[in-house]
């Protein structure tokens, strides 16, 4: 017989209760400095997701540029290698 942790079968309780049970967290004041820190780290977080996008947005401007280039190469090439070939 396979035995099972409490845990377990708490936690597969949670999944299938159908009573939707709301659980309240209890905030702490930590005082104004952890407060400045925690949005310090906040903002530092939401720095780092602009500045990812601003990556994101170059490459992309880069990779449509360079595909638009090469379209360009490609049908220079063709059009005057066909106008030399009749």
């Amino acid at each position: 017989m396979v035995k099972y942790s409490q845990d377990f079968i708490k936690g597969i309780g949670k999944s299938i209760d159908l009573r939707g049970r709301v659980r309240v967290r209890i905030l702490v004041n930590a005082g104004p400095k952890a407060d400045a820190e925690a949005m310090r780290g906040d903002w530092r977080n939401v720095g780092i997701d602009i500045q990812n996008g601003i990556q994101k947005y170059g490459d992309d401007r880069r990779r449509i540029y360079v595909a638009r280039n090469n379209r360009a190469v490609r049908s220079a090439r063709g059009s005057s290698s066909r106008r030399y070939s009749k």
